[in-house]
Order: C-alpha cells, then structure tokens, then sequence
C-alpha cells in the first residue's frame, strides 16, 4: 500500500492508510439500494398498469402509496441526513501540518451515527485530492447497539469513541477529526454524542414500530378495510411521534452543537446541524398517511351508514307490503301499492 504525504515531516512517524488513488465516497449504497429498488417496482407497476378501468387505477395508486410509505420508512431509519450542515472553511489539512486548505466541511447525522465530510474548493489542492468522507457509527448490526459504554476510548468505549481512535491512528483530516471529536466529550452538560445517540435510539424504536403498524394494515386491510386503516393511522402518528420525541430530545441539550472555523476572510463561521431532509419526509409523510387514513375511514363509514339504511328502508317496505296485503283487500291493497311506488 502507497503511503499518502497527509502527515508530513519528522515529527508524526505513524502509519497513513490514505493511498493517492482512493475512491472518495460519493452516495449512500443504503439510500440508493432502497431508491433503486422503488424505482424498480414503480417502473415495472406502470408498465403492468390498465388504465382503461378506473377502479383498476386506483387500486394501482393504493399499492404505490403504500410502496412508497414502506420505502420512505426505510430510508428514515437508515439514511444520515436528520440533522445536517455545511460551511466553506479554511482549515489545517492534517495535524502538525501548517499547510492549508479551502474546502466544504459537512456533518450529517443520522440515528445510527454520523458523517463527516471534506470536500475540496477545488478538489486538487497542496498535490493531493480533498475528498473525504468518514462515518463514526455508535450503533452497528451485530454489535451493542446504541451503547453509551464508559469515558476514553478503549475497547469498552462507545462504537463512535473506538471509531475516532482508530480515524486518528489513520491519520483522517484534520477537520473531519476536529468535528468527530465534539461527539466524544461526555461530561459537565458537554454531552452532545449521549443526546443525539438518545434521540437516534428513541426514534428508531418508533420507526421500526410504524412498520409494525404498516405491515399490519396490509394484513387487517385485505379482509377488513375500517381495521387496516385504523392500523395504518397508528403507523402515521408513529411518524409525527418519531420526530417530535427527536425534536425534544435534541433541545434538551442544554448548549447546541455548534462548531465553530474559520473562512476564506479570517471570519468565523459556526457548522451548526439543523433539521435535513430525512427528518422532513418522515415527518409530512406521517401528517399524509394520517389525513388519507381519517379521509378513509371518514367515507367507509359513510358507506356502511348508507348501506345499512337501504337495508333497513328495503326491509321496511316488504314488511308494510306483506301486512297490506293480508289486512285488506286486494283492490285497496294494490291501490295503497301504487300510490307508494308512484
């Protein structure tokens, strides 16, 4: 393996894994997996789709609602943009390093951890490619998920504390370092990676619960239509749940994240995480699925309603033409016949 220059001189002598050619992270194999897959099914939905019926059509719009409510619940639990910044900075590429570099730092945090990115103002800078993502998880399948462990950074530390160790042992940025490093702190009210590994635990059980409602308004609907879509009323107030409880949790901390650089100018500029879009989708798809659900429910009852007072006037009538015609007689009786159907 190349050894990259991230660390020059005779004073770092550690290991650099950084090689001159690495790919740089460009998308989300989870994101676009899921997005594939949706797209996939939409195509092949329209190609299969008999516009000629109505009813035909709008059992096709059903299954894509529904499509689409199950994919968009997949995203919001596994993409990283729930709470997301970026800033332009000029920043010291690597530690004991006076060498700097303009570039775009970004932070997204997701519910499972977070990524940090450096992206070159342009990408070639200092003879090297300034395009960097790292991902610091505190929660990963197979391990203790979303386990706060004890203070340091040792193997009985957090996932995300152990991740930091090992990225400056790599020799990551500087930058990217500096950001991650803010989630490490966990002690007199500076507890920022506890708060948000808080809302990401929280709000994942809420969202793996509104797939538990989904799937069983698709079992309850097939056979009964009021009891799927009180079931998939559940799932959307579990959405709107989801991210109010990750809105209060998040401004219980009693100092906001907020890490501050420095620009092009000598100003500094603050890289402070607001609301992205993955928080936003779940949050107007929920208030969606629980206004179809209501509108739903609104008119199967006023469905049932009508039915059962056609039953009840169609019952009504034979019983009044049965008791006509055994209490008179039969010219009266088809006289009182005809002036009711007149």
């Amino acid at each position: 393996m190349e050894i990259a220059e991230t660390l020059p001189g005779a004073i770092y002598r550690g290991p650099n894994i950084y090689g001159p050619h690495q790919t740089p992270f460009e998308l989300d194999y989870s994101v676009a997996a899921v997005v594939a897959c949706f797209v996939a099914f939409l195509v092949t939905s329209v190609l299969t789709l008999d516009v000629k019926s109505f009813r035909r059509f709008l059992r096709w719009l059903t299954l894509v609602f529904l499509a689409a409510l199950f994919f968009i619940i997949v995203l919001a639990i596994y993409t990283r943009s729930w709470h997301t910044a970026e800033v332009d900075v000029v920043v010291s590429y690597a530690p004991y390093d006076s060498r700097e570099v303009s570039a775009t730092v970004g932070l997204h945090i997701g519910l499972a951890g977070i990524n940090v990115t450096l992206k070159g103002l342009p990408e070639e800078q200092i003879g090297q490619t300034i395009n960097y993502n790292e991902e610091f998880d505190w929660a990963t399948p197979g391990r203790d998920a979303f386990y706060q462990g004890r203070i340091g950074f040792g193997r009985f530390a957090n996932l995300l504390n152990q991740a930091f160790h090992r990225s400056q042992f790599r020799g990551a940025p500087l930058a990217i370092q500096a950001v991650a490093e803010y989630f490490t702190f966990d002690g007199d009210g500076i507890r920022w990676g506890r708060y948000y590994r808080l809302a990401g635990y929280y709000t994942f059980i809420l969202l793996w619960l509104a797939m538990g409602f989904f799937i069983l308004s698709l079992l309850f609907g097939v056979f009964r239509l009021k009891l799927g879509v009180l079931f998939l009323w559940c799932c959307g107030v579990t959405m709107i749940s989801s991210c109010i409880l990750y809105t209060i949790l998040i401004k219980a901390m009693p100092l906001g994240l907020q890490i501050p650089f420095q620009d092009a100018s000598g100003q500094i500029v603050v890289l402070a995480p607001t609301y992205g879009w993955s928080y936003w989708l779940t949050l107007i798809t929920g208030t969606v699925v629980v206004a179809i659900s209501i509108v739903t429910w609104f008119f199967n009852t006023a469905a049932e309603v009508s039915r059962k007072i056609d039953d009840d006037e169609m019952d009504m009538a034979r019983g009044i033409e049965k008791i006509v015609y055994h209490c008179v007689s039969k010219d009266l009786a088809n006289r009182i016949r005809t002036s009711i159907e007149y």
